[in-house]
């Protein structure tokens, strides 16, 4: 009621909020942009720097939060069987090591340069 008051008498303030969700939605719709064109490989690997950059590290280097292959698969928008398949790549190439749900980055340069699609 408030912040619809404001709105309604305070010219100012409705153009400044205007500009300011103006400036959110065009940040949120490049950003979707952004990761429509990556590839499943260069989501997770961005999924999972964020994860890292997020949630830290624990005493043995692996991330803090236990995902199951259905959450990562839910957050990257791609079929689990592609995130298990990508994690094994992944891991082969020696970026990451898996102990079930937990998951650590052995390469943390290797793996933002994929995720920048520059690798």
């Amino acid at each position: 009621e408030i912040i619809y008051a404001l709105i309604k008498n305070k010219s100012d303030f409705a153009h400044s909020q205007i500009q300011h969700t103006y400036k959110e939605l065009n940040q949120a719709n490049s950003y979707i942009k952004k990761k429509k064109k990556k590839t499943v490989k260069e989501r997770l690997a961005e999924t999972l720097i964020m994860l890292y950059e997020t949630f830290n590290v624990d005493a043995e280097g692996y991330i803090t939060i236990n995902l199951t292959r259905e959450d990562l698969s839910s957050i990257v928008g791609t079929a689990t069987e592609s995130v298990i398949r990508i994690l094994s790549e992944l891991k082969s190439e020696g970026l990451l090591e898996l102990k079930g749900k937990k998951i650590k980055i052995l390469d943390l340069k290797k793996m933002r340069l994929i995720s920048d699609s520059i690798f």
